[in-house]
């Protein structure tokens, strides 16, 4: 689990650089290919 939670926090800090909109959407795709519904993105 915490290696998919940094791979996960390194993948954010790179996206927000494109529009934290887009990050959202890829974010939300990953987790719900790794069977994870219930996620909650917390905004820093």
């Amino acid at each position: 689990v915490e290696k998919f939670e940094m791979a996960l926090e390194q993948s954010t800090y790179e996206l927000e650089e494109q529009g934290y909109g887009v990050a959202v959407d890829i974010q939300k795709q990953i987790l719900k290919k790794a069977g994870i519904h219930n996620f909650k993105l917390t905004n820093p």
